[in-house]
């Protein structure tokens, strides 16, 4: 997910926690903010542990494959271009 897709689920996230402190039920939640019902008693308990803190971003789910020095290898052999086998 993007950074911009983090954000704006966090924006949801943070208008179920004003709404779990509002009281409102779940399925009103769900409904409202079209998203799984299972997933909003998810952010509540969250919610219950710690706030809407406990809802916040954390960033990327996973840590990116290569780092950045592997990366600039693969970079580079990728800039080398094709290259052939003469199978003669």
């Amino acid at each position: 997910m993007t950074d911009a897709g983090r954000r704006r689920r966090e924006q949801v996230r943070m208008q179920a926690a004003q709404w779990f402190g509002e009281g409102r039920p779940n399925a009103w939640i769900a409904a409202e903010l079209r998203v799984g019902l299972r997933q909003v008693e998810k952010w509540r308990q969250a919610w219950r542990r710690g706030g809407a803190e406990a809802l916040r971003s954390r960033g990327p789910h996973r840590r990116p494959r290569l780092d950045d020095a592997a990366f600039a290898r693969l970079e580079a052999e990728l800039n080398r271009g094709h290259v052939t086998q003469d199978h003669r």
